[in-house]
C-alpha cells in the first residue's frame, strides 16, 4: 500500500490558494501518473475505470454509489485502486485500508497536505 501526502516547501510566509493547489494540481498529477482500475471516493474526478462515492457529486463516468467501507466488489477485483482526499474523513481508517486491500492488489491512498486538514 502506498500513502502519498502532499508536500510543498514555501520560501516566503505567504500561503495563498493552497487548497486549490492541493486538489487541482497535486491530486491531478498523481491521478494522471498511471491508469487506475478503481477510484474510491471519487468526488468530481473520474480517474478510474470504475469510480465510487457515497453520493453523485458530478457527471462522473462509470459511477457506482457505494459505502467505501463496504464496496460491492469481489475480492481482488481490481489491480490498481486509488482513494484520494477521503481517508481523513473516514471514522475508521483501518477498516478503509482493509476494504481497499480486499478489492485491490495495489492500493494508493492520497491524503491532503497538513495545511488542508483544518
Amino acid at each position: 500500500m502506498m500513502i502519498i501526502v502532499g508536500v510543498l516547501l514555501l520560501s516566503s510566509g505567504v500561503i495563498c490558494g493552497l487548497n486549490w493547489l492541493s486538489y487541482h494540481i497535486m491530486k491531478q498529477k498523481i491521478l494522471d501518473s498511471c491508469s487506475w482500475d478503481l477510484n474510491v471516493c471519487c468526488g468530481r474526478t473520474g480517474a478510474g475505470r470504475i469510480n465510487t462515492d457515497i453520493v453523485n457529486h458530478a457527471d462522473v463516468p462509470n459511477l457506482v454509489l457505494a459505502d467505501p467501507l463496504h464496496l460491492p466488489f469481489k475480492d481482488k477485483s481490481f489491480k490498481r485502486v486509488v482513494c484520494s482526499h477521503a481517508a481523513e474523513h473516514i471514522h475508521d481508517p483501518e477498516a478503509l485500508m482493509a476494504e481497499l486491500s480486499r478489492v485491490g492488489s495495489e492500493v494508493t491512498i492520497i491524503v491532503p497536505p497538513i495545511w488542508d486538514l483544518a
